[in-house]
């Protein structure tokens, strides 16, 4: 066995550095128990004295068989010692030999033939000696294996038990001569099989139990059979060839009958061979990279401490806690894995010896601290995920598999801390465990009891959980708790801690006060609960006449009749209506306890459906002693069937049977009682199973404390109540629904009550749903089918791994705390946590399968729903190679792992058909970045040997793509900060052409009623600029005055007219207003459509627009907040209408309106003259001179200047009155030009209409996207001022500690440490800015929104106008310009109303066919009118 002595024997001798304890993720940090002390008198499986029965309580006092350290096997094991191992089924029994390897990989043993056989230690799920153990049945076999001493047998016997699952489970039995040998053996068996260490190892360590393998499998000539070395390798045609062909490269013999001396091929031989046969090329090729291009290819102290810290290092580690790898450190690693001693000495590392360390103990994927009770145990239980089962009894299928006693202790083992029984009267009056009602067959419920007392605390020694569904009757229900109290003894937790009694706003007890402590979680009975049930209910009497029993008083109900009796046989049991024995009927009135003799049977009527007798307000008729009928209350606590009932009634399971809320068997207790229905026959009732719970007995109840099963009915009603020892349960499909519901809530109560979920009765497969749904939200128990290795029970294995394996895993504490919130369905980063990124490089794979098939690597992660990602990443299938695939994949990026405490990884090997090779679940927050080896499981989490992945993991802090860049400018802040600065200046370029200009002007509109009495004055003086606030401001509706004074003729204004002024409004630049009593600025698109009326009528007001000049503070203050870094905020409206560009297009509108009206004038005038003529001159009489010689010549030289000076009056247009009245052809003209006038200023309006709202949408967007650019130029300025002053406080700092620290190295560490300050306070600033610049984002986007609707609804509003008009009206008339006003700004028809606040009015009644201009108009018009007269 000499040669079984490797470097790695050396390597758990060596002084650990203080690096290698705390900073390097190195699991060598614990040390292995002393052996001898271990092999106590008391065995590991419980107290194994002869006639201890099943009543003896077991004491349990050994520490657990998990332990976290170097293995370390006794010398007794390695020697050996004489057994008989004996097997049943061939009833023989033979002397064997029996030791361990000095490594611990296996257990072997020699017979008389020196044939050899082995058992690979890490397959061995239990080991018992005692009691437990295997004994032969057949009576000639037990005298073969019966030697030495007098001690029993079963005390002489080690049954080791090993297996690929839970269920199928192989038995090899040895007997030995002494009990005290047998207790040695099988202590220290099951203590290296749960070896954490061992079952964690590095892939080196797997290569050196594949070399121990092969040098256990000897020839008779104790040399090692070359054909054993390629069997170990390959199994198909090609692959042998691979693996001969790397023997002769290694220099090794390749013959198939060629065999290897043990002196020969020393494990570096091995280890060379797995070199050549693997190649590792992809390592080779990261070595390169590190090492450069240096001829003799061989990496310094320096570049080791590099690559250590730089690239292996966990960015989130402490750096005091978990220093720097600094040279020593490297030193140290060159010497224990470099093979060449001369370059070990010189500091350097070769290829062969970097390959060695990144397969090695000092290179872990996960930190040794998670494999090791590293989570407070102290918490309250509620606080902890507990690994949980469901119908643990099932070795197969819900209703046509297995029951096996044995599966309890295989769930124990990996684990569980809560298993599930189901209890039903057995025929025998002995209690069964059973899946009622389907063809499951039943198995004795003492032996699970007691082969849970035997297993309970053999892996850990934190509290399980017994999940009671009791259908038994009250006597049977009595021995059950009998057979706890004996069976369990101390272990049992039959009342509650003092320092945690059973009241409101008490926390369950911590799992560290409850260690080897076995609760019962079954109905308990509360007297004040069943008073409110069923104080409404019937009660039974022993006779109708009598009243019902006092509380607090035993009642027996009088005997009903035998099996004779008709009465009797029309209510007799289902499957035991043949009993003679007499029953009693007991009261289910409150308080009153039923009292039960040996020959009697508290009788409840099984005829009834489960909704009858689970509900406490029904009542059933039972027939008394003489035949009369009696109300009996259905409590379910009666009489039922001893056993099943018969395979022919049996439909599917009694999960599925009850209509009830709750369907699944362990929640029939908190499910809501079912609906009364009548009474039904006992043919019918044969038809109906009972499936609900019976009502709880006094002696099961007293042992019910911390876990006590309750109906759900609300959130807040448990909230209110505060019994933190009131628990509920739930299947799957009502878990969803309160999830999907009440998400937060439900987190909430998870704080302090425990709630269970189970799979749907649904899944008949015993198929799993995935844990992680209710982890996320806080549910403790979360019971699985552990028969079934399916996805969800390998996550729920690989998690459960940590944490010393214990079955408790620690909840985050934003799960646990009353102060904080989480949303199980949050996508953005939880308050508090700080996110995650995480990317996953499949580079290779080593020995993934014997097969000649292609293989491929996924990698999921399963955590909150925005964290989990499934069947995305997944690498290209690499064809025909299981010994090294070559992936090489890009990186598989999850960019924001939102809660990484949640989160884990799963990385799955498959062939290329789909079969799961091999997996490892590892979480998030325990991950070790850099290169690293993962070696893969099998789906019960037992190692694979040699099948390793090659990977390159970055774990890091998350960082939003806004702020990558600082995070790596670090590293130069100097650079860093001129380039922030060069785009800064960059930036000022581009937002010159967006700051406001002082000409600029804009527009105020304002939709709202114009009102009589307001009004609006001009200003006296041109070209002035109007205050701030005044420019803020909009003018109000005004008053009607004229230039002469007079009256308008109507308020209302024509809605072509408020078209005019909403697309049209020239602005008069040079104007200024008073706005002191208008009310503040406004933009309205919900005016009223102006009604038309008659001449004196009033009607709705037409918008009043207002213009105002620009300046830098105008509206907005836009610019001075731009200059500051102030508060953004939207362009209005108005600023938009202020643009040059639209202010052109409404010159452009105006000028040719103004031709337009100048043009139509013209011909009024001349046909108003022509018809002058007529009158005056009677007819064809010739034209008489006016006084002042103007006639139809000079009409051409009017203008709208010399026309207001000479104060000439044009005619109105043509009314309908007119036409009609006169009939003549000059009247005909005159409605024809004012027709054709209409037409044409229809389309002038809607060509123009088009083109300015046009343009508006362009200059609002470019106003919008430039203001977003400018919040982002607000953020980078402000981001590099931070980032100025953290280099600032950077530069002061490393100043002052040059002053101090006159040694260089820690000079350097402490500048790290300062550079980790400020990179986690620049991180929060720039995440504060960030999110303070989201904010600022969403806000002036919804600005923006509410502007573009505005612009919107305000283009929709003049089309709808625009259109109506052109359909109420044929043609449309306008007035003469009126006097211009001083202003040097031009007007129009169109805008009169607007220029002198007199809105034009549009009297269809009277007549008019277009509107007046307003009173200047009607003055006019009325003085044509006295001077016709």
């Amino acid at each position: 066995m000499a040669s079984l002595l490797t470097a790695a024997d050396r390597q758990n001798s060596t002084t650990q550095s203080p690096q290698s304890l705390s900073g390097s993720c190195s699991p060598r940090n614990a040390a292995s128990p002393n052996a001898n002390a271990t092999a106590a008198a008391t065995t590991a499986g419980g107290q194994p004295t002869a006639g201890g029965g099943g009543n003896t309580a077991v004491a349990l006092n050994n520490p657990t068989a998990v332990k976290l350290g170097v293995m370390d096997v006794p010398k007794a094991l390695q020697d050996g010692e004489k057994f008989i191992k004996w097997d049943e089924d061939s009833c023989n029994g033979t002397p064997v030999t029996l030791r361990v390897d000095v490594k611990g990989f296996f257990l072997y043993w020699v017979d008389q033939n020196h044939e050899m056989d082995m058992l690979d230690i890490a397959t061995i799920r239990d080991v018992r000696t005692g009691q437990y153990a295997k004994k032969p049945r057949d009576m000639k076999l037990r005298q073969i294996v019966t030697m030495g001493s007098q001690d029993t047998l079963e005390e002489k016997t080690v049954t080791v038990c090993y297996g690929a699952d839970f269920v199928n489970v192989n038995f090899i039995n040895f007997c030995c001569t002494r009990k005290e040998i047998a207790r040695l053996w099988c202590d220290e068996l099951i203590r290296m099989a749960y070896n954490l260490t061992q079952l964690n190892g590095p892939a080196i360590m797997f290569l050196q139990k594949a070399y121990t393998k092969l040098c256990l499998q000897v020839d008779k000539s104790g040399k090692i059979p070359v054909k054993n070395i390629i069997k170990t390798f390959a199994t198909n045609k090609d692959d042998r060839r691979r693996v001969e062909k790397a023997l002769d490269v290694s220099g090794l013999p390749s013959g198939k009958g060629d065999t290897l001396a043990l002196t020969k091929f020393q494990f570096e031989d091995f280890f060379n061979l797995y070199k050549n046969l693997s190649q590792r090329t992809e390592v080779e090729k990261v070595y390169d990279e590190l090492v450069g291009t240096s001829k003799r290819r061989l990496m310094s102290t320096s570049q080791l401490v590099d690559f250590l810290n730089k690239t292996q290092r966990d960015p989130r580690l402490n750096e005091i806690l978990h220093p720097y790898a600094n040279t020593a450190r490297a030193r140290d690693l060159i010497q224990e894995y470099e093979p060449n001693k001369f370059n070990a000495q010189k500091g350097k590392l070769s290829f062969d010896g970097f390959l060695r360390y990144l397969m090695s103990e000092d290179n872990p994927i996960m930190a040794a601290s998670k494999l090791d009770l590293s989570d407070d145990m102290d918490q309250p239980m509620a606080h902890y995920f507990i690994n949980s089962s469901h119908n643990t009894y099932l070795t197969g299928h819900q209703l046509t598999g297995k029951s096996s006693v044995e599966i309890y202790r295989q769930s124990l083992l990996a684990g569980c801390r809560c298993v599930e029984l189901d209890f039903w009267n057995g025929r025998t009056e002995e209690p069964v465990i059973v899946h009622g009602y389907t063809f499951v067959p039943e198995i004795c419920a003492k032996d699970v009891l007691e082969a849970i007392a035997e297993t309970a605390f053999k892996t850990s020694e934190f509290p399980v959980i017994l999940s009671f569904e009791n259908h038994c009757n009250p006597r049977q229900q009595a021995k059950i708790a009998n057979y706890c109290r004996e069976i369990f003894g101390d272990m049992l937790l039959d009342r509650p801690l003092d320092s945690h009694p059973l009241e409101s706003n008490v926390e369950l007890p911590p799992p560290a006060l409850l260690k080897r402590k076995i609760i019962i979680k079954n109905k308990k009975k509360h007297h004040h609960h069943h008073h409110h049930h069923h104080k409404k209910a019937a009660t039974v009497v022993s006779s109708p006449q009598q009243p019902p029993p006092p509380a607090g008083t035993t009642v027996v109900a009088n005997n009903v009749s035998n099996s004779n009796s008709t009465a009797a046989n029309a209510h007799a049991t289902a499957v035991n209506n043949s009993s003679a024995n007499s029953t009693n009927a007991a009261s289910n009135t409150p308080g009153v306890t039923p009292a039960v003799n040996s020959n009697s049977t508290n009788a409840a009527n099984p005829s009834l459906p489960p909704s009858q007798q689970d509900e406490p307000n029904g009542t059933v008729v039972v027939s008394n002693n003489n035949g009369t009928a009696a109300p009996l209350q259905a409590t379910g606590n009666g009489e039922i069937p001893h056993h099943a009932p018969p395979l022919q009634q049996i439909r599917q399971s009694s999960k599925e049977s009850t209509g009830s809320s709750d369907t699944d068997s362990s929640s029939d207790d908190e499910s809501m009682p079912g609906t009364v229905v009548g009474p039904i026959g006992a043919s019918e009732a044969d038809k109906v199973p009972q499936t609900k719970e019976t009502e709880a007995g006094a002696e099961i109840s007293a042992l019910v404390n911390y876990v006590q099963p309750v109906h759900f009915s609300s959130f807040e009603n448990s909230e209110k109540k505060a019994r933190f020892y009131e628990m509920s349960s739930f299947d799957e499909k009502q878990a969803t629904t309160l999830l999907k519901e009440r998400p937060i809530e439900f987190v909430n109560y998870n704080k302090h009550q425990l709630s269970r979920v189970y799979p749907a009765g649904t899944r008949f497969d015993s198929s799993n749903f995935m844990p992680q749904l209710f982890w996320n939200a806080g549910c403790q128990l979360v019971a699985l089918n552990y028969q079934t290795l399916d996805l969800a029970m390998q996550l729920n294995l690989g998690i459960f791994e940590y944490n010393h394996r214990c079955g408790y895993i620690l909840k985050p504490e934003f799960m646990r705390r009353k102060d904080r919130r989480l949303d199980p369905f949050a996508e953005s980063t939880v308050d508090g946590i700080i996110a995650g990124t995480v990317m996953v490089t499949v580079i290779s794979g080593q020995f993934l399968t014997d097969k000649k098939v292609g293989t491929y690597v996924e990698v999921d992660m399963f955590g909150l729903p925005a964290d989990t990602v499934r069947k995305k990443f997944r690498t290209k299938i690499v064809r025909d190679n299981g010994i090294n695939p070559v992936y090489d994949e890009e990186p598989f990026v999850f960019k924001k792992v939102v809660l990484p405490e949640l989160a884990s990884i799963r990385i799955a090997a498959y062939e290329e058909g789909g079969k799961l090779i091999g997996h490892r679940v590892l979480p998030v927050i325990g991950l070790c970045p850099g290169y690293r080896h993962l070696t893969l499981r099998t789906e019960v989490g037992q190692p694979i040997p040699l099948a390793t992945l090659f990977l390159c993991i970055v774990v890091k802090d998350y960082v939003p793509d806004g702020l990558s860049d600082f995070a790596e400018a670090l590293a130069n802040p100097i650079k860093y900060q001129s380039e922030q600065e060069k785009r800064s200046k960059q930036l000022a370029v581009l937002q010159e052409d967006m700051e406001p200009s002082d000409e600029d002007s804009f527009v105020v509109v304002s939709l709202g009623t114009n009102k009589k009495g307001d009004t609006l004055r001009s200003s006296e003086t041109n070209n002035t600029t109007s205050s701030p606030a005044r420019q803020r401001s909009v003018a109000g509706t005004q008053s009607s005055q004229g230039g002469a004074g007079g009256t308008a003729d109507s308020d209302a204004e024509a809605p072509l007219e408020a078209i005019t002024k909403m697309v049209a409004l020239p602005v008069a630049q040079s104007s200024s207003l008073d706005h002191s009593n208008v009310p503040a600025a406004k933009i309205s698109t919900t005016s009223r459509e102006p009604t038309t009326t008659g001449g004196g009528g009033g009607g709705s007001g037409a918008p009043i627009i207002t213009t105002t000049t620009n300046t830098p503070n105008v509206a907005t203050g836009e610019g001075l907040n731009a200059a500051n870094g102030g508060k953004i905020v939207a362009d209005p409206l108005e600023k938009i209408f202020e643009d040059k560009q639209i202010r052109k297009k409404r010159e452009a509108l105006e000028k040719e309106l103004k031709a337009l009206k100048k043009s139509h004038d013209k011909e009024k005038l001349k046909i108003h003259a022509a018809q002058k003529s007529t009158d005056l001159g009677g007819g064809d009489a010739p034209v008489k001179k006016s006084k002042f010689g103007m006639g139809n010549k000079l009409v051409k030289r009017f203008s709208s200047k010399n026309m207001a000076d000479m104060n000439v009056k044009v005619p109105p247009c043509a009314s309908v009155s007119d036409a009609e009245g006169t009939g003549d052809a000059q009247a005909e003209r005159l409605r024809q030009i004012c027709r054709d006038h209409a037409g044409s200023y229809r389309e002038v309006l809607e060509k123009y209409h088009d083109i300015i709202y046009t343009l508006a949408e362009d200059l609002l967007r470019q106003s919008q996207d430039a203001q977003m650019k400018q919040l982002k130029t607000q953020l980078e300025r402000e981001t590099s001022e931070v980032m100025r002053q953290l280099q600032l406080s950077r530069k002061s700092e490393v100043k002052q500690l040059a002053m101090v620290h006159k040694d260089k190295d820690e000079l350097e560490r402490m500048k790290r440490e300062v550079d980790s300050t400020l990179v986690e306070k620049g991180v929060t600033e720039r995440v504060r800015l960030t999110a303070t610049y989201e904010r600022k984002r969403d806000e002036l986007q919804r600005q923006h929104d509410s502007v573009k609707q505005g612009l919107e609804d305000h283009k929709l509003k003049a089309r709808s106008m625009l259109e109506k008009e052109a359909e109420s009206h044929a043609f449309i008339s306008d007035t003469f310009l009126a006097h211009l006003n001083t202003s040097n700004s031009t007007t129009s028809c169109s805008s009169v109303g607007a220029t002198t606040n007199h809105p034009p009015a549009t009297s269809v009644s009277s007549g008019n066919i277009c509107g007046a201009g307003g009173t200047a108009g009607s003055t006019h018009e009325n003085n044509v009118n006295n001077a016709h007269a």
